[in-house]
């Protein structure tokens, strides 16, 4: 059991907001598509500094019948510089029982982009390319290398924080084996993931939840 939750916060380093992406258990969350057509520009993704979320993370295998959950804290907070490139902090606070983690990830937000800059630990002036605005159905771009993102559809989605309407889902391909699709609300950001990961005959589902907002 240990080694899945140690396994887990790896998994949750790598992915940003994420990027990354926490469900409740004992929550229902539901999705419904529209086909209302609807632009969505920056104010999906607010960056003021102070701008915090908290997320609950749900990962299941269908090789154990464990469930491991991570409680996290996101907040923007102050910038730095890598080299030349001034870059937001995000503070991201994650627990799961007597395991912690505290970390600054690395991003740049305009009125044309997100994008992502590594962390406090592994720095790069390389970046990932997270969301391009405006954000538009059918819309796409690369992330970096093969890495893909697509605007797929405008959906309404209920998650511990509340139900919000006509929210942005981008699903994003991580070859070989694995996806992630998150779902953005205007003047709010993320409020849930959900990344599936495939290795032969294993598979990995986890669920990022918005269990609140401090803003």
């Amino acid at each position: 059991m240990k080694l899945k939750i140690i396994i887990c916060f790896l998994l949750f380093l790598i992915v940003p907001l994420f990027l990354i992406s926490f469900g409740c258990g004992s929550s229902t969350t539901t999705t419904s598509t529209t086909t209302t057509l609807l632009t969505g520009n920056r104010d999906y993704y607010p960056n003021r500094d102070g701008n915090s979320w908290a997320y609950r993370k749900v990962t299941t295998m269908n090789t154990t019948t464990d469930v491991t959950t991570i409680n996290s804290v996101l907040t923007f907070n102050g910038v730095a510089t890598i080299d030349s490139i001034t870059v937001q902090k995000l503070k991201i606070e994650s627990f799961s029982g007597t395991y912690s983690s505290t970390r600054d990830a690395y991003q740049t937000v305009s009125d044309s982009y997100v994008k992502n800059y590594g962390d406090q630990y592994h720095p790069t002036t390389e970046a990932d390319t997270y969301l391009v605005f405006p954000l538009t159905i059918g819309a796409g771009w690369t992330i970096s290398g093969t890495k893909t993102a697509t605007v797929a559809a405008v959906e309404s989605v209920t998650v511990p924080a509340g139900s919000y309407s006509s929210c942005f889902r981008v699903h994003m391909i991580f070859p070989p084996n694995a996806t992630t699709d998150i779902w953005l609300a205007k003047n709010v950001g993320m409020v849930k993931s959900e990344a599936i990961s495939i290795n032969g005959t294993d598979s990995t589902i986890t669920t990022t939840e918005l269990t609140g907002i401090n803003f």
